[in-house]
Parts: C-alpha cells; sequence; structure tokens
C-alpha cells in the first residue's frame, strides 16, 4: 500500500513540474511616439522588459500596440493572457488608429514585434500539456 502511494505522489509531483506556468516578458510603455522603442529586448539584455511567471490561466504570451495613423506606436505592451480574445490582428477604429495583438504560446516568445503566423509551432504547449496532464491522469487511475 505505501508502495502505491509512493507512486501516485511521485506521479502527481512530476505532472505538477510538467505543467509549471507560461514565461512570458512584461513591459508596458504608454507615452508618446514610438512607445515600442522603450520595451525593446537588446541582444545582450532584457532592457525595460522583466521575465514573468503567468498566472495559471494565463496561456498566452501577448504584444498589444497602438499604431496612430502616421505610423509612430503611442502605446506597446508585452504581457501573459489568456485564450479568448487573442488573435493576431489589427483592428481600426473610426479615426484610423490601429490596435494591434500578437498572441504565442510558448515560453518567453513576445519578443520583437511579435510572432508571425509562420512561425507559430505547429504542436502548441497548450494541447501538449492537456495530453500529458490526461497520461497522468491515467496512471494514477491505473495505480489505484
Amino acid at each position: 500500500m505505501a508502495t502505491k502511494l509512493f507512486h501516485v505522489l511521485l506521479i502527481v509531483a512530476s505532472s505538477a513540474t510538467i505543467a509549471s506556468s507560461l514565461e512570458c516578458y512584461k513591459c508596458t510603455q504608454e507615452k508618446g511616439p514610438d512607445a515600442d522603442k522603450y520595451c525593446e529586448i537588446p541582444s545582450s539584455s532584457l532592457g525595460n522588459n522583466t521575465k514573468v511567471n503567468c498566472a495559471i490561466g494565463d496561456s498566452r504570451c501577448i504584444i498589444t500596440k497602438t499604431i496612430q495613423k502616421d505610423n509612430s506606436v503611442t502605446q506597446f505592451r508585452r504581457d501573459c493572457g489568456k485564450d479568448k480574445g487573442c488573435t493576431n490582428k489589427c483592428t481600426a477604429d473610426a479615426d484610423g488608429v490601429n490596435v494591434c495583438k500578437s498572441c504565442c504560446e510558448e515560453d518567453l516568445c513576445n519578443k520583437g514585434d511579435g510572432p508571425k503566423a509562420a512561425e507559430q509551432s505547429g504542436t502548441s504547449r497548450i494541447t501538449m500539456m492537456r495530453a500529458l496532464s490526461a497520461v497522468g491522469s491515467f496512471l494514477v487511475w491505473c495505480l489505484l
């Protein structure tokens, strides 16, 4: 009985390690033209960005930027986010101001101007996590 309990605890602990939270860059600049320059990630450092562990419900790294009619960026944000409302497109308001969102699912993928559609991986991290969780649950059920 003790051996079975040990195996169950080992599987649960390893599943928790596998299901660690997503890590994203975080930076916000909401002032002036070219706000995206504030959040640039130089090749040798993070610049004004920090690395954060996202909350359990956050499954995407996101870049959001507001682009004026003259193409200046007046708001730039890197952060964690949820599946809902996460798109890789720009929407324009009546004044011609564009709000662009770029989402990705890999650790620290929200760098640069954001991922292009061709750069996104075919197998998402979320899909893999769900599959590993299902396998772990099945193993626990078999051991009990």
